[in-house]
């Protein structure tokens, strides 16, 4: 594993919706999840699924708002400010 990397977890649709709901964010309304992995390895469908689970919540796609050949690297803080 590199370093910055995650331990990958397993978890149960259930389980994963609770530990979600159970967030209390700091100093705002939002709670961001975020699916990561590689094409085709399911991050779409697991992500309509907490959403159909959560009930309100919404799915917005890297494809929905980045432009085709621009890096998004580094770009988390000032995309995550604008929550």
């Amino acid at each position: 594993m590199r370093r910055g990397e995650s331990q990958p977890v397993e978890y149960e649709l259930p389980d994963l919706v609770e530990r979600i709901r159970g967030i209390q964010p700091k100093d705002r309304l939002t709670v961001l999840v975020a699916v990561a992995g590689r094409g085709g390895s399911g991050k779409t469908t697991l992500a309509q699924r907490l959403a159909n689970a959560l009930g309100d919540a919404n799915v917005v796609h890297t494809d929905d708002f980045a432009r085709p050949g621009v890096s998004l690297a580094g770009s988390g803080p000032a995309f995550v400010s604008k929550l």
